[in-house]
């Protein structure tokens, strides 16, 4: 269910070498730009099996402190405590967000191929919990799709009951790119059949520190959740049909994604005719701080 493709896409500058030396090269021709910003994304692949990994942290670190550096992991490498305790040791700036695929062994690793990875993501959660800075922030991420949305509730009562204190949990509704695409029969869901078990995770919900919803427009959700929704995706994926039109709220929203129209249609959506009270935050990426229906 991935989005990147395989083989893998090119650096922005066409290469893909991935080497130390042609990472801090390609950071160091546009570190200008890279301070003017306010986060730096390891992402990949897998950062954190690079063999320079920690070398690269502390260039990083070194170079570019006033960035936070946000960190998408699977996690596993983390099982091994010194590692994980020599990583948060470099950067007190510094997210942590770990991707689970299943609320145990049997379906996150039936997800991901890979035989014991729920063990060790599981365990690296662990570790990074137990020796992180009050300033790093450590979360999961859980990508909904045909495979996982009937026990969205299952994996949040897990989350909860084994680490009550991670500070964000992030559900993640599935996008049509790359291997996505290439497993489409595998793992295409529409948002209509995912209401009714997001309505039942809500009392979990609202236990964690923080929790967010991505790739939702507000028509597919109950009103209970826009408090939770984040606008991540670029303005190029998404788009706004006419019924956005009729919409009080459409300002508030990411839209559709361009992709979901393509494969799954827009039936199910439409404009909200509720009256509902927004009360704002002021962050366009998270628009919505409260809602009172009137």
């Amino acid at each position: 269910m991935c989005t990147n493709p395989y083989p893998s896409w090119p650096a922005w500058d066409g290469s893909f070498d991935y080497d130390y030396n042609s990472l801090i090269g390609r950071l160091e021709k546009e570190k200008d730009r890279f301070l003017a910003g306010d986060s730096i994304y390891l992402t990949g692949g897998e950062p954190t099996i690079h063999p320079n990994f920690l070398e690269i942290i502390k260039y990083l670190e070194s170079n570019f402190k006033k960035q936070t550096i946000k960190l998408l992991t699977n996690g596993r490498r983390f099982c091994y405590g010194d590692f994980a305790k020599d990583f948060l040791n470099i950067n007190p700036n510094t997210e942590i967000d770990v991707s689970l695929h299943g609320h145990d062994r049997a379906s996150h690793d039936g997800i991901v191929g890979i035989r014991g990875g729920f063990k060790q993501a599981f365990e690296g959660i662990g570790n990074l919990l137990k020796n992180k800075k009050n300033s790093q922030i450590v979360g999961v991420r859980f990508v909904i799709t045909k495979l996982s949305y009937k026990s969205i509730s299952q994996f949040l009562e897990k989350i909860y009951k084994c680490y009550p204190d991670i500070d964000r949990v992030i559900l993640i509704f599935w996008e049509a790119e790359a291997q996505a695409v290439e497993n489409l029969e595998k793992i295409k869901i529409d948002f209509d059949k995912v209401h009714p078990y997001l309505d039942q995770a809500y009392d979990s919900v609202v236990r964690f520190k923080e929790f967010r919803l991505y790739h939702f427009p507000l028509c597919a959700l109950h009103e209970k959740f826009w408090p939770h929704t984040w606008i991540t995706l670029p303005d190029y994926e998404v788009f706004y049909p006419n019924f956005c039109n009729n919409c009080n709220y459409q300002k508030y929203c990411m839209g559709v994604q361009k992709t979901y129209k393509k494969f799954i249609g827009l039936k199910e959506l439409g404009s909200v005719k509720k009256n509902i009270k927004i009360v704002k935050t002021g962050d366009p990426h998270h628009p919505i701080r409260s809602v009172l229906e009137l």
